[in-house]
């Protein structure tokens, strides 16, 4: 076995300059397109609106001054950027569509559905001609709910052009919960297709009221909707297992995504005990007919993007056959151009086996997304970390290189759930 690691990172994201998607959409909707083109409609994500401006100008350098950044829309370059930092395979996520499909809670401006489908095929269209020939790319499709018939019908057009997942929207817009038997027919096709459902952090956010609030600071907004960013991804968890979903469908695979990992130590306890003792009817367990961790266990995997060492820590309880890297290129929060250092003070400072660093760093990854780890060995023996390079703790007065303090966020710890 190569000393080389194969990385795959399970978070990424790709787009291309908004006015570049007009060959991809219907013809009809040009004209729509062309006014969103001209309007003051937010099209893309914009990160230096809410960044410390020394984080701001470190980003700006490290993602944009060295050109990284056409690796958001140039399937070569994204490749040779990722091989820099030792990564060799990536699982795709949108970062701004026509119409704000795929959009993510708060920071969507909103569309009526018939455009937001055609914004997310537009996309889906693209993001196939993207990972066209490159085994280093895995391709998710956008799923709009708004018509679940047609939603069927895009998870078939996935699994044709061999994508590797669906981008999940949250329950948002005033559309129907998932428990909602209208979703039946989705579940299904997932299943039957055998593609995963990926449900990414900041779905199903809602908009608190503007992005501009009277009498409310733009930091004060930004730090609440991003306190919360998580917990509104995590509610299809408990959704899909309480409504039965996960029952029906034994064969159904999901991922959440850029989310932390811990949080499923605890809502993981609350729900298996209000299964067991609950003092409500029991006769949901004709609906749930098992503890909800018999369901993860089968069904859920995390993408632990980005991730802290205490997770790590935890990982026995979290399962380190779920756990996922995700180094979330190219935002300021990702861990390109500190790879190895981000390793190094997670990974570094914890003592995973040899197996467990491979599995989370990219066998499970390739096994739940499908990867060909045949295709993407020989750049992982070129390009790959080592496990002794990552081994080496971080020292403590090295630590300011890393973006942003997730690698040493408190989590949950074994003596918590005591």
């Amino acid at each position: 076995m190569s000393d080389r690691l194969l990385i795959i990172s399970g978070d990424g994201h790709v787009a291309l300059p908004m006015a570049e998607y007009r060959p991809y959409l219907e013809e009809k909707y040009h004209s729509a397109f062309d006014d969103l083109l001209g309007s003051t409609a937010k099209t893309t994500i914009n990160f230096f609106d809410v960044l410390d401006p020394e984080l701001a100008e470190r980003h700006k350098a490290t993602i944009y001054d060295s050109g990284a950044i056409e690796g958001h829309w140039d399937p070569e370059r994204r490749v040779q950027e990722l091989a820099k930092d030792g990564i060799v395979g990536e699982l795709l996520f949108p970062d701004g569509t026509p119409f704000s499909a795929g959009g993510l809670g708060s920071a969507r401006t909103r569309f009526p559905g018939e455009l937001e489908l055609a914004g997310a095929r537009a996309y889906n269209r693209w993001v196939a001609d993207f990972t066209a020939g490159q085994p280093a790319l895995g391709a998710q499709a956008i799923l709009c709910l708004h018509d679940v018939a047609e939603a069927v019908k895009d998870v078939y057009r996935a699994k044709e052009l061999g994508f590797k997942s669906l981008f999940m929207p949250g329950m948002d817009d005033g559309k129907p919960l998932f428990w909602d038997p209208c979703y039946e027919p989705l579940w299904s096709a997932a299943e039957e297709v055998g593609l995963p459902l990926n449900f990414h952090g900041g779905t199903g956010m809602p908009d608190y009221g503007g992005a501009v609030l009277p009498g409310v600071p733009g930091e004060v907004r930004a730090r609440i909707s991003g306190f919360e960013f998580a917990w509104w991804a995590h509610r299809p968890f408990w959704f899909l297992i309480w409504s039965g979903v996960l029952e029906r469908h034994a064969g159904l695979r999901i991922a959440f995504t850029e989310q932390h990992s811990d949080w499923v130590i605890q809502v993981l306890a609350m729900m298996d005990h209000s299964w067991h003792n609950s003092m409500m009817n029991d006769s949901l367990k004709k609906i749930v007919k098992r503890p909800p961790s018999e369901y993860y266990k089968r069904q859920v995997w995390i993408g632990s993007s980005l991730l802290s060492r205490g997770e790590l820590v935890t990982r026995d309880r979290i399962g380190t056959d779920k756990m996922m890297f995700g180094a979330d290129f190219p935002h300021p929060e990702g861990t390109f151009g500190v790879t190895r250092e981000y390793l190094r003070a997670t990974i570094g400072a914890t003592d995973m086996t040899d197996d467990e660093i491979r599995a989370f760093l990219g066998g499970n990854a390739a096994s739940f997304y499908g990867f060909d780890v045949d295709a993407l060995r020989p750049m992982a023996d070129s390009h790959g970390l080592t496990l002794d390079e990552i081994r080496v703790p971080l020292p403590q007065g090295e630590e300011e290189i890393l973006r942003r303090v997730d690698a040493l966020r408190p989590t949950i710890t074994l003596s918590d759930m005591r």
